[in-house]
């Protein structure tokens, strides 16, 4: 079992969490008015509240290289 940091997995993924997170957003509040920047920070904080600093994860989700 490993374990990853959450603050350098949310990091590392940015660019992603983003678009993905926007995706939703706007798929299922496509008329309402948003600041994504202000969505995104509110998510990570949550991200960081809920998890701990090191998660563990199953050596099923890790690949080496």
């Amino acid at each position: 079992m490993a374990k990853i940091k959450i603050i350098g997995f949310i990091d590392e993924l940015e660019s992603e969490l983003k678009q993905a997170l926007t995706t939703t957003l706007r798929k299922h509040f496509d008329q309402d008015l948003y600041n994504i920047k202000e969505v995104y920070k509110t998510f990570e904080q949550a991200l960081e509240d809920k998890c701990n600093s090191w998660e563990h994860l199953p050596n099923k989700y890790i690949k080496n290289g």
